[in-house]
Order: structure tokens, then C-alpha cells, then sequence
């Protein structure tokens, strides 16, 4: 491409493979594409599928398959539900029942409730792939409209057992003939709170609750919050105003509301960034040293976001191993475990995932970004880690965005001879180019506009609906309980 013809160029993270499109990110201003930042297919994203939902009919979610050598039995779905007519015979025979484009959650205490009619013994049983039907299968009731319950649970050390990790339902034919009608199938989480679950929220401006404590409480009672996350003043290696705070911690702890430190920025990850990092971390651990047990911090959360950075793009696995590095300096400093701040999309890549298995001695908690407001997709982004804390033992906090979200406009690019965009090879990060004027070559890697989409922000953010965010929280109070990982909820923008 010309140099002239050039309107933008930015760096994403180097891909192994030629990657077979494009994103490019942005927003409209005055009617023309802003472009801000570029991906390309991410070969070390970890593919997930999506849940099955909660209580609703997910039979025509799954597919029916035969199995038994003797091939005695024969199978009809339709829009009634599924019909399971067995011959007589000796040998295992029956149905497998499979999501389609669908996976099981896991990591919970849940029931699968099966609806139907049965003439015959027919079993069911929740399984792995691959493995047999326990001896223990259930007995489907017999000769008019029944119910039956598979419960899912977990063993008392908090683990999964075998039988938990399931990912297909096993229906068992009887040796004598039998035919079962199948009308619903229903996932339903068993939400036994295992502990109270927090309210919590982020006062990120120190004048805030210094000049006005009384006011920042009254307003965090009134929103029944139970936890606060302060940013701190540091001045010349000490917190600011400690006598204030101590008086404010007294106060918090009165109402029942208890309050950590919040420390966060993408540089502390390394260089002067992490110094300085380390300083205020020091200067809060002196605080607390001194302070008097009713006047002390409950902890601390650290929101590092290194992802945010330019250099991010170059060497990922780079940026995530000093994060890790980071936080195990600043764990040491604190002298106990830490909350950590993640996004809900690190358990989806492979770098993401060592960093955390690094960090996890240290840690008490995690506050996933699950920055959605549709139940389902909230679900969805938080049921990965609310699982690893189950078979970890670190409490969950799903936080949820109330802040401003501008809307942004995704235009995706496929590999073409002739295009707008180019893709520039170099040793350790690639370059998009984008052009206003087309060009062709077969030696270059070059990508022809596809189609566009615009993401609004209320995707994102509940800004503007509160009302919306508090029904949506009590809803998933519902569901939530059912890991025992769940610690509570975190709103982000709540005050603005």
C-alpha cells in the first residue's frame, strides 16, 4: 500500500497462522468509521461452547443417537418430543442424548428434571463420553405422565466426582420391549447458599469518602452494600490522612460493610510501574500494621489490566507471566492473600490460564469482569470460573458494569487478492494497515471488506437502568448459589 493512502495501522498480538480474517474495532464519529484497534483469528483462544440454559426445555437442544449390537432400538423426534421404542434383548442397548452446539454446566449442584411416559423399566443415567451407565441408574416410573430427577452433586471435599462432569444423558432400554416418550428435559440449578452472598461497589476518587465518609456510608447502606473498594491516597511513602480512614473503617464496620484497598493500573506490571506499585502496597501494609483492629482494612483487590497496553500485541505470554510476578511481590509485601481483578475471556486463553494457576496460592478471591446484562450470556462468561474456584477453593465475585459504555462498530475483513486491509509480518507482532484505496496482489496478505456490525453498550453496561440491574442481580440469586465458589456480586459505576 502507498503511504498516502494509508488511514490507520495498528499492531495485534502475532498469530502462528496466517489468520483467515480481520476485526477491525472502532466508532463513528460525525458519520465516518473511527478505527481504534484490530484482531485477527486467535489461535491460542481456547473454543467454548455456549451453556445449556437453566430452566427451560432444552430437548430439542439434544441429539438423539442409538447404541446396542443387537439394533433393537429405534428412535422419532419431533416437535412433541422424543420417542424411544426398544425391541426385546439381552445385550446394553438405548439412547445417548447430546448437546448439539450446546455443553453442560459444570462445577454445580444441579438436577435434570426428565418429563415423559414409560412402558417399560427404561434407566437413565448422567454420563461422560465414552463411559458406561452406572449399575445405579435411575428407574424412569412407569404408564402415565411422570417425572424424574437426576441430581448432580458435588462430594463433600468440594471436588467433582466422576458422575458430575457430565456431558450427555444415557437413557437405558429394558430387556423386555418398552417404548418411553420424552416431553422436556430441564436443567435446574439447586442454589443452597453456602455463605452469604456480598454486595459490593468501587469508590475510585480518595476525596470522595475523605471529605465526605458520612455520605459515601449513608449511600452504601441505602444500596444494601456490604463491601466497599476504596482507592487510597499515598503521600511521601504513607497513606494520606490515616486518621480519617481508620475513623471510616470503624464506621463501615458498625454498619456491617466491610472495606478493602483497591490498587490498579496496567504498568504496575513491570519497571517503574511495578516500583511504584510496590511502595503504595508498603505504605498500605504499614497502615494496617499500625492501625487498631476495629480501624483495619478487610483487604485488598488488585485490578491490573495488562491487555490495555500497547505492547500487549507483542509477547502476551510475556505481560502475563509479569502480572503473575507482580502480584506474588505485592502478596508478599501485604503479608496475606489477595482479591484479584480478571476478565471474563482470560479462562478462554492459554496464556491467561498459566497465569492464573500461578497466582493461585496467594489468592482469596477473584472479581470476574462478567461484563454483560442478558442473564443467559452472564452465565455463560461466568460459569468457567465460578467451576475453577469450586475445584480450587477461591470465592468467586461476579462484578457487573453500570458505568458508560459508548457503542462500537466491528467491521470484519476475509483474506482476499484484492482489499482495504493488510496484514504486515513482523518477528514479533503483526501490523494491520487500512487503506482507502483497494489493492491486489497475490503475494501480499491482503483482506477485502465483509460486513459490519454495531455492539451497543448496553450489551455491556446496565448505565442508566438500575432498576433493570438490581432485578437482574436477584434473579441470578437464584441461580448463582448453586457453586459453592459464589461469594457475591461487585457493580462497577454504581457511584458516579
Amino acid at each position: 500500500m502507498k503511504r498516502a493512502d494509508v488511514t490507520w495501522e495498528g499492531l495485534i498480538a502475532k498469530s502462528p497462522t496466517e489468520p483467515s480474517s480481520l476485526v477491525i474495532e472502532g466508532s463513528t464519529k460525525d458519520g465516518h468509521f473511527v478505527p481504534e484497534r484490530a484482531r485477527g483469528d486467535n489461535a491460542d483462544a481456547l473454543p467454548r461452547l455456549a451453556l445449556l440454559p437453566f430452566g427451560v426445555n432444552v430437548l430439542s437442544l439434544l441429539d438423539p443417537t442409538v447404541f446396542g449390537r443387537e439394533k433393537r432400538v429405534f428412535i422419532k423426534k419431533d416437535g412433541y418430543g422424543l420417542r424411544l421404542i426398544c425391541k426385546p434383548g439381552k445385550a446394553p442397548a438405548g439412547s445417548i442424548l447430546k448437546p448439539r452446539a450446546h455443553r453442560f454446566p459444570q462445577g454445580l449442584d444441579q438436577t435434570i428434571a426428565i418429563e415423559g411416559v414409560a412402558r417399560g423399566e427404561f434407566r437413565f443415567a448422567a454420563t461422560v463420553a465414552g463411559a458406561d451407565a452406572p449399575t445405579t441408574a435411575l428407574i424412569f416410573p412407569r404408564n402415565e405422565m411422570s417425572k424424574m430427577e437426576l441430581s448432580l452433586g458435588l462430594n463433600s471435599s468440594g471436588l467433582n466426582t466422576p458422575r458430575h462432569d457430565a456431558d450427555q444423558i444415557v437413557v437405558l432400554c429394558p430387556e423386555s420391549a418398552g417404548k418411553i416418550e420424552i416431553k422436556s428435559i430441564i436443567l435446574q440449578p439447586d442454589a443452597k447458599p453456602a455463605k452469604p452472598a456480598i454486595l459490593a461497589s468501587w469508590v475510585w476518587k480518595p476525596e470522595e469518602w475523605q471529605r465526605k465518609p458520612g455520605e459515601v456510608l449513608a449511600w452504601a447502606k441505602s444500596m444494601q452494600l456490604d463491601r466497599l473498594y476504596l482507592q487510597l491516597d499515598i503521600v511521601s511513602g504513607q497513606v494520606a490522612q490515616p486518621e480519617v480512614l481508620g475513623a471510616f473503617l470503624v464506621e463501615a464496620a458498625d454498619l456491617g460493610i466491610a472495606v478493602f484497598a483497591v490498587e490498579g493500573d496496567p504498568g504496575m506490571i513491570r519497571g517503574d510501574g511495578r516500583n511504584n506499585a510496590l511502595a503504595r502496597t508498603g505504605a498500605i501494609s504499614r497502615f494496617q500494621e499500625a492501625a487498631t483492629p476495629s480501624g483495619r482494612l478487610a483487604g485488598i483487590q488488585y485490578d491490573i489490566e495488562p491487555y490495555i497496553l500497547p505492547a500487549y500485541a507483542f509477547d502476551r505470554r510475556t505481560m502475563w507471566n509479569d502480572w503473575s510476578d507482580t502480584l506474588k511481590q505485592l502478596h508478599a509485601l501485604w503479608r496475606g492473600k489477595v482479591e484479584v481483578v480478571v476478565p471474563f475471556w482470560l479462562t478462554d486463553d492459554l496464556y491467561g490460564q498459566e497465569a492464573i494457576e500461578r497466582i493461585r496460592p496467594f489468592i482469596s478471591s477473584l472479581a470476574v469482569m462478567s461484563y454483560r446484562t442478558e442473564d443467559q450470556a452472564i452465565v455463560n462468561v461466568s460459569e468457567p470460573w465460578l467451576t475453577w474456584g469450586v475445584l480450587h477453593g477461591v470465592d468467586i465475585v461476579i462484578a457487573l458494569e453500570n458505568g458508560p459504555i459508548p457503542d462500537e462498530v466491528h467491521r470484519s475483513y476475509v483474506r482476499s487478492e484484492t482489499g482495504t486491509a493488510e496484514l504486515v509480518r513482523f518477528s514479533a507482532a503483526d501490523a494491520v494497515v487500512l487503506s482507502d484505496v483497494p489493492v491486489s496482489s497475490k503475494e501480499k496478505m491482503i483482506y477485502r471488506f465483509n460486513h459490519e456490525i454495531t455492539v451497543s453498550g448496553s450489551r455491556i453496561s446496565f448505565q442508566g437502568k438500575l432498576p433493570t440491574l438490581l432485578a437482574t442481580i436477584d434473579r441470578l440469586r437464584s441461580t448463582f448459589p448453586a457453586w459453592r465458589s459464589f461469594s457475591g456480586f461487585a457493580l462497577h459505576g454504581l457511584k458516579q
